[in-house]
């Protein structure tokens, strides 16, 4: 969504009063299949994570169906790579679009929210593409791709446990779904998120930046003098 956006941008000339980018990704088509098999690894290490496992459709499975999958996603991308599919544009020449048509007033305007352990951001890349982009604000947050993702599942809350429903019917409903109550995702990191988006459209400053742009940056320089 986000490199659409851009390119969206880049095609129109479109003026907004900001831009918020989350986990902005500009992969090859080859990089996507390894995206959605780093995808699907964090989702089950995702549900393994969770509170309750003991039926939790999102835990993994293991054995036979996980090494199944594994075989897929490596068949996939030997099959990516001997085509040589890729996206229009690519990603150098998304990169190269981001370089040309990006300016100074769209980076003032830019907000990028960039998950820690996120493997699948290209965050970096798109300001190293601005030219440092030290005009464009950049948030740091715990978690990964997944972050913004959280729901949970009780049959309670469907009326489960209404007192007029038979036992019968509320044993029937759990098998028939296969668990009582299950989560994705972390609230914490959600409500982190939430926050700091509500932040910046109230124009307030990012509470930290991401640690690979805090480390690039360094001590503020004063005029006149020199940096080691």
């Amino acid at each position: 969504g986000c490199k659409l956006q851009t390119i969206y941008m880049a095609a129109t000339g479109q003026s907004f009063e900001g831009v918020g980018f989350m986990s902005f990704n500009n992969f090859s088509f080859g990089q996507t299949v390894q995206m959605a098999r780093s995808f699907a690894a964090e989702l089950r290490k995702n549900g393994d994570s969770s509170a309750d496992t003991s039926n939790n459709p999102f835990q993994s499975s293991g054995g036979s169906a996980e090494q199944m999958l594994n075989q897929i996603f490596e068949f996939a991308e030997m099959a990516v790579g001997a085509i040589g599919l890729d996206f229009t544009p690519n990603s150098q020449d998304t990169e190269k679009l981001v370089n040309m048509r990006y300016d100074q007033e769209l980076q003032q305007k830019t907000r990028m929210f960039v998950f820690d352990d996120d493997q699948l951001d290209s965050s970096k890349e798109f300001v190293e593409s601005c030219s440092g982009a030290r005009s464009m604000s950049l948030s740091g947050l715990p978690g990964g791709h997944l972050s913004p993702v959280f729901f949970e599942l009780d049959l309670n809350e469907f009326g489960a446990d209404d007192p007029n429903v038979p036992p019968e019917a509320r044993q029937m409903a759990q098998e028939a779904i296969g668990f009582q109550s299950a989560s994705f995702g972390d609230a914490d990191q959600l409500e982190e998120l939430v926050n700091e988006v509500c932040g910046w459209i109230l124009g307030k400053e990012p509470t930290r930046q991401p640690d690979w742009y805090r480390a690039r940056s360094g001590p503020p320089l004063i005029e006149g003098s020199v940096s080691n």
